[in-house]
């Protein structure tokens, strides 16, 4: 047997793989050629200390082709040092500004190959850039930040499950982006309403708290004896970097942090659902995405209120349930009508039934009659 579902979500998977491929296709479609490639090293990765630094340009491409110099175009960058997160580990690679002497670029993604290199995907808004030149980069600060808050809460909620719902939950996946923390893992059924509010409550109680979170980097072996959380099936070298939340949390993981919990503010479980089979998801927000959520929240509570014509939105649930009672109301009295208005068709057809053969025959059309009217006039019959 085949399970229908699940194949048409993983092509549903796999069309967004491949639209995001095709728009990256001057980015990383070609970053794996050691022609285009040859002499460009290893990029030295500053943004875990600092969020701007000046660097020299390694090399340039546009539509796959290297470059000596680009000026107003989609522009790939090579930098030697770079302070851009590239995008690994689930979580969004960083966006910010690219300046030298007379350019202007404005990047708007930031990958790597498997060899280490960072690539800038850029648009130069202003000026042209050349290779070998020194330029000024700077990471979008405040959409990093909004990363690093939706980062440091995918470890907290992690700890919160493994505490609710048991030791077999682990990260079977996660998307960690400026608008929100997407964070699969392995759980046999749905939660329910007081499990997902528990675990809700645990995380905001940690970032009250105040918890320092720190970063260190240790031999492998010592970060298993400590207790760290691993991906399973992940490959790690012999040293690698340990995120742990006081206590309360202790992950495996190369991506940013903030350096306190209080700094994310409040998380807010959006959704839980299924992801696959034995998989569950859960999407949530942190800081500013709580705040916005709730505008959305209540800007719909008032909308609703206006139409109601309701001069107080505290009101729309008396209102609406009020509204249902009624409408059920109504539903009984036509239901009743129909039934009447069955009863007068029906003896009206009786009356001028023909006798085909010795049978009673008796024909009619309507229109605009619903199924319970029809319902009613058979069993009238």
């Amino acid at each position: 047997t085949v399970n229908e579902e699940e194949f048409r979500r993983l092509m549903l998977e796999q069309k967004e793989r491949a639209r995001a491929a095709r728009k990256r296709t001057d980015t990383d479609a070609w970053a794996g050629d050691a022609a285009l490639m040859e002499g460009i090293p290893q990029t030295e990765f500053l943004g875990y200390r600092q969020l701007e630094s000046d660097a020299r340009v390694l090399a340039l491409f546009r539509g796959g082709e290297r470059v000596e110099q680009a000026g107003a175009d989609e522009v790939t960058v090579v930098l030697g040092r770079t302070p851009f997160y590239a995008e690994s580990g689930g979580q969004a690679g960083d966006t910010g500004t690219i300046e030298s002497g007379d350019a202007l670029l404005q990047v708007t993604d930031t990958v790597k190959n498997h060899g280490g290199v960072f690539l800038h995907r850029a648009s130069v808004s202003a000026g042209s850039i050349r290779a070998g030149e020194t330029v000024h980069a700077a990471v979008d600060q405040e959409r990093r930040h909004a990363v690093m808050r939706n980062h440091t809460a995918a470890h907290l909620l992690q700890a919160a499950l493994r505490q609710v719902l048991g030791s077999h939950v682990e990260q079977a996946g996660q998307s960690v982006s400026d608008e929100h923390v997407r964070f699969d893992f392995t759980h046999f059924s749905a939660m329910t309403p007081e499990e997902i509010a528990k675990v809700e409550n645990i995380v905001n109680r940690v970032i009250l708290d105040g918890v320092p979170v720190e970063t260190r980097e240790m031999p492998l072996e010592e970060a298993k004896k400590q207790g760290a959380m691993a991906l399973f099936g992940e490959k790690y070298g012999e040293t690698v970097r340990v995120v742990s939340a006081g206590d309360f949390s202790k992950e495996l993981c190369g991506g940013t942090h903030v350096d306190n919990t209080a700094k994310i503010g409040l998380f807010k479980i959006v959704s839980e659902g299924s992801a696959a089979a034995g998989v569950r998801r859960i999407e949530g927000v942190t800081g500013l995405g709580v705040l916005s959520l709730l505008d959305s929240s209540l800007g719909a509570v008032r909308e609703t209120a206006s139409v109601l014509r309701l001069n107080n939105p505290a009101d729309v649930v008396h209102k609406t349930r009020q509204l249902m009672d009624e409408l059920r109301e109504k539903e009984r009295e036509i239901e009743s009508l129909n039934s009447r208005l069955a009863s007068v068709r029906i003896s009206g057809m009786l009356e001028n039934a023909r006798s085909v053969g010795g049978i009673r025959v008796v024909t009619a059309l309507f229109s605009s009659t619903g199924g319970e009217a029809l319902r009613a006039m058979c069993d009238r019959v």
